[in-house]
């Protein structure tokens, strides 16, 4: 597969009809200009470079972090919802998201995608229910 748009300079600025047909599968857009042997293909899970993707795990789960810990707030008088939207906060999100990519990309399960789905949302309600008890005390 070629690079994606690699040698179509042209096809939006000369005169000449053109047929595009754009394709969408398993994370991967295709596009074909004028014949089926012209195409160019771009994965789009592999746009996030690998040594930045601790960045958009936290930009994803850091406000699920947020939410979790209101929620653990509000149902702190009744024990078993408390926990329930720990384990099923922490838990569920990150094995969704670890699902969709591992069905769009065709990859086997990552464990470490996996943790760092749990450890973002957790640190997030540990240091917010920290601050929260640090406030509760002062006054």
């Amino acid at each position: 597969m070629c690079i994606f748009m690699q040698n179509w300079y042209n096809i939006f600025t000369d005169t000449k009809p053109h047929h595009l047909i754009i394709t969408y599968s398993r994370a991967t857009i295709q596009v074909y200009v004028d014949n089926l042997q012209n195409f160019s293909s771009l994965n789009l899970l592999e746009l996030i470079p690998k040594n930045q993707r601790i960045f958009y795990y936290a930009l994803t789960f850091i406000p699920l972090g947020f939410g979790l810990t209101i929620l653990t707030v509000l149902a702190k008088r009744r024990l078993i919802f408390s926990n329930l939207f720990i384990f099923g906060g922490i838990l569920i999100p990150s094995l969704i998201l670890e699902g969709i990519l591992v069905s769009e990309s065709g990859k086997n399960l990552s464990l470490k995608s996996l943790l760092l789905g749990m450890l973002f949302p957790e640190g997030t309600m540990l240091i917010l229910r920290a601050r929260a008890a640090k406030l509760k005390m002062r006054n």
